[in-house]
């Protein structure tokens, strides 16, 4: 148990750890994406973090019989009720516990390390993984926090045309990276994508690499909903990913 708690203090985000808020990000009037939708918005909101700083529940004692859910913001469910989460659905339809690891603004390199982190510390039976946007990238001073190391987004003018191809192989290296540890574990892991992760041409490439390497993936789905921010998905979408991730599990 104390070997486990010392693990724990790795994954803490120390800016949102026990922090309890109404609003978060762009979940707010006045950063919103629609502020009639904002306000036209229902359902009530708050974000509770526990004490490793993510939007969940406190952990259980054992965690290597849960199923772990990592990503971004979609996988925190900013702009929408935790319950709708889709790692809270997940819970729900598989009658598992979910540990969700999470980071608004995350970039797929910060995910691939979390996954790692889980994979060698608790060996757990599922992970699943939603991939971030492709142009997200870390600041590379490992001395900072990681909520300090976010780049949320890099496109000058020009520049992601230029580098496509070095953002898919970015992609491509994570989730290769993620590939070689389940190799090495009993470990199942399903991948997918927030939707629009990548340009349309980019993101094809992606998912014929990932079909060569007999990956269990499913492809990003469409959003046919808006959070309260009129930004992020809402309980439609994220049910849709839910029912995705559970009918690609072996359970």
């Amino acid at each position: 148990m104390v070997q486990q708690m010392n693990v724990l203090t790795e994954f803490v985000l120390t800016s949102t750890a026990n922090l309890f808020e109404v609003t978060c990000g762009i979940d707010t009037l006045e950063h919103c994406k629609d502020a009639v939708h904002y306000r036209a918005y229902a359902k009530n909101i708050i974000y509770a973090y526990n004490k490793c700083g993510y939007r969940d529940e406190e952990w259980p004692a054992d965690l290597t019989d849960s199923i772990w859910c990592v990503g971004d913001s979609f996988t925190s469910g900013l702009g929408q009720p935790y319950d709708e989460t889709w790692a809270k659905l997940v819970s729900k339809q598989t009658g598992k516990r979910t540990i969700t690891v999470s980071m608004n603004g995350a970039s797929n390199d910060w995910i691939a390390r979390r996954v790692q982190a889980i994979i060698d510390n608790f060996s757990p039976s599922i992970i699943l993984i939603q991939w971030s946007y492709c142009h997200r990238r870390e600041n590379k001073d490992i001395t900072l926090t990681d909520e300090r190391r976010r780049i949320h987004f890099v496109d000058p003018i020009g520049v992601r045309e230029k580098f496509a191809d070095v953002q898919q192989l970015d992609k491509l290296n994570c989730i290769g990276n993620i590939l070689n540890i389940k190799r090495q574990s009993s470990t199942q892991v399903v991948h997918s994508f927030v939707p629009k992760f990548a340009r349309p041409d980019d993101a094809e490439f992606i998912y014929s690499e990932l079909t060569k390497h007999n990956i269990n993936f499913f492809p990003e789905q469409p959003q046919v909903d808006f959070a309260r921010d009129g930004f992020h998905y809402d309980i439609l979408t994220a049910s849709n990913y839910a029912t995705l991730y559970v009918n690609n599990l072996k359970i």
